[in-house]
């Protein structure tokens, strides 16, 4: 029996789900992959270059400040330019980060790189998240997705750095992130082209669908606001989020350095930086912000 128009039309929001989570998460993987393989190395390598310990914990609280400064723009940038096109950026932001990363040879460009580390992830996650969230119910699924593979590939890229630092130095590790980070650009770059494909044919029907919204007296776009009494608890997330960034960012900066002044070579190094980075990403539930909020 031949399915008809209907059962295929039925079955299509789902394959394109599917399709788009599979997406979402091998681009995950492969960003975060690379930025990855930066993170467990780069106090040693500036380290490497001269720089005191205290220089090092400035570089990282610049990398910080810009994190959070963009981050809110990014997540607008998001909404107005499409997410496939911060997926695009941030993926050229990791190109151009592993890039000063591996010709650095003071810490001047050294900080460059890690500037353009801070905006790729200020850029990537708040369109990630909001692309997630456009899945509709499966929203949470989404999440749950991403926010697994995030971790996976960090342990992956701290364990690799570890191994390829420890034999071919440094900048190998810089040269395979800048690699990954290309394979980023080319992939979304692909998926950009045929995004607008489906979008200049689908541009009919959106406009039909707007049209009838308006007519209606509908709102194509929701907003999200607090849920009723959730202030306190909101504003408790915030302080915990804040305590968990600084300590992470404190363990992550310098806990290479102490185990490297222990005696510990690098490739333990990186596989202890994973283990922990492993540990902390899956402690954390993704999206506390989102549950207190709902769509009006």
């Amino acid at each position: 029996m031949i399915p008809g128009r209907a059962t295929h039309r039925a079955r299509r929001p789902g394959v394109r789900y599917g399709g788009r989570l599979m997406w979402l998460a091998i681009l995950t993987f492969v960003v975060s992959f690379s930025s990855g393989m930066t993170g467990p190395v780069f106090p040693l390598h500036a380290q490497a270059l001269g720089a005191t310990y205290e220089q090092i914990g400035m570089v990282s609280a610049a990398g910080s400040l810009i994190h959070a400064g963009f981050a809110s723009r990014a997540g607008r940038l998001a909404d107005k330019l499409g997410h496939d096109l911060m997926f695009f950026l941030s993926s050229l932001a990791i190109v151009l980060s592993t890039t000063a990363y591996f010709f650095s040879r003071t810490l001047f460009l050294a900080t460059l790189g890690k500037a353009l580390d801070s905006l790729f992830i200020a850029s990537y996650w708040p369109a990630l998240e909001s692309a997630s969230h456009s899945s509709g119910n499966a929203a949470g699924h989404s999440l749950g997705v991403v926010y697994t593979v995030y971790p996976v590939a960090t342990f992956a890229a701290s364990a690799a750095t570890g191994w390829l630092a420890g034999r071919l130095g440094y900048r190998a590790s810089f040269a395979a992130a800048l690699i990954g980070g290309v394979a980023a650009v080319v992939g979304v770059s692909i998926g950009l082209s045929r995004r607008r494909k489906l979008d200049a044919g689908h541009g009919d029907v959106a406009a039909r669908v707007g049209r009838r919204l308006r007519l209606h007296g509908e709102r194509p776009e929701r907003s999200a606001r607090l849920l009723p009494g959730s202030r306190p608890r909101f504003a408790a997330a915030l302080i915990a989020c804040f305590t968990y960034c600084v300590l992470v960012g404190e363990t992550f900066t310098f806990v290479p350095l102490l185990a490297e002044a222990r005696g510990l070579r690098v490739e333990l190094v990186g596989l202890l930086v994973g283990v922990f980075w492993l540990g902390a990403c899956w402690r954390t539930a993704p999206g506390p912000m989102w549950c207190l909020c709902r769509p009006s």
